[in-house]
């Protein structure tokens, strides 16, 4: 069966939140497909659905290093270096995607839920871009609202 094929497959479990099945065969694949991206991407993926996100940051790296400047695989690398805590490796990489995809309604949501964490009023700039883009988008309508609430909230204080 050709790689693309079983990636596909997998890619229904993790449609189906079916994580440790996709795992499971996730790492069957990498062991014989070591040097494949979408391999490590997609286990990255499922690492961070799993909440594990140390794990999701070394297969995210591993991905990078084999597919560099890939947006996708920047996207999640710095998502999982946000979830785990370091804002700023996470705001790094995301910014890197943006800088290939500016207008990604993703990238954007990401980097504004990354920068309300952070307590960063230029989470109001993406807000902005993001509505201007996608103004009818029910995701770039609840992070733009989060964000004007975050706003109101520091400039209370």
């Amino acid at each position: 069966m050709r790689i693309e094929k079983i990636l596909k497959e997998i890619e229904e479990l993790i449609i189906d939140q079916e994580y440790s099945i996709a795992e499971k065969y996730l790492l069957r694949l990498m062991n014989k497909n070591p040097e494949h991206p979408e391999v490590h991407y997609s286990l990255g993926d499922v690492y961070c659905k799993l909440r594990k996100f140390d794990l999701a940051i070394d297969q995210e790296s591993i991905a990078n290093q084999i597919l560099p400047g890939n947006p996708q695989i920047l996207d999640l690398l710095g998502w999982a270096y946000f979830m785990n805590g370091n804002i700023t490796l996470g705001r790094k990489y995301i910014q890197q995607a943006l800088e290939l995809n500016p207008d990604d309604i993703r990238l954007l949501c990401d980097m504004i839920v990354l920068e309300i964490h952070a307590q960063n009023k230029i989470a109001l700039d993406y807000s902005y871009k993001a509505l201007k883009l996608y103004p009818n988008d029910s995701m770039v309508q609840e992070v733009s609202s989060m964000a004007l609430r975050m706003f109101n909230r520091i400039r209370k204080n």
